[in-house]
């Protein structure tokens, strides 16, 4: 079995999980990777990695320097304005409005893998994992 690890752009992006623990917004850098598992190569590669990085950069471009809202972290949009749970507002141009329920470092994960594997050829294993501190990362694969 052969392993990829392709490291994409860190980004930097904030978010709160106040509706979970009561944490104030607050922002990271962070680090995704793809992790790609396959049996058979092509031209004597799984596949090129620059193809990897630029499709995951592109995907998590949206994210850099946003304030990252879930659909539960957000009470209502008024015009331009994004008022949250924890009563602070965000200009609409700054935020990224996730499908997600919360901006959590797991779901971003499986954002990221959702968009990938419509863009990727089928592998044995698709792994996207998103470090959100040195000490801490979330993965989704299916």
């Amino acid at each position: 079995m052969y392993k990829l690890e392709i490291h994409g752009k860190t980004f930097a992006a904030s978010h709160s999980d106040s509706l979970i623990k009561g944490e104030p917004l607050h922002g990271h850098n962070y680090r995704p990777i793809v992790l790609i598992e396959h049996d058979k190569l092509t031209d004597g590669m799984v596949i090129d990695f620059r193809i990897v990085k630029k499709l995951l950069n592109e995907i998590t471009a949206e994210f850099d320097h946003k304030v990252l809202l879930g659909k539960k972290d957000v009470k209502e949009i008024k015009g331009e304005t994004v008022v949250c749970h924890s009563n602070y507002s965000v200009p609409k141009k700054d935020a990224v409005l996730l499908d997600e329920d919360y901006a959590m470092c797991e779901l971003l994960a499986q954002r990221v893998y959702r968009k990938l594997e419509k863009k990727l050829p089928k592998f044995k294993k698709l792994e996207v994992k998103i470090w959100e501190t040195e000490y801490g990362a979330a993965s989704f694969s299916e």
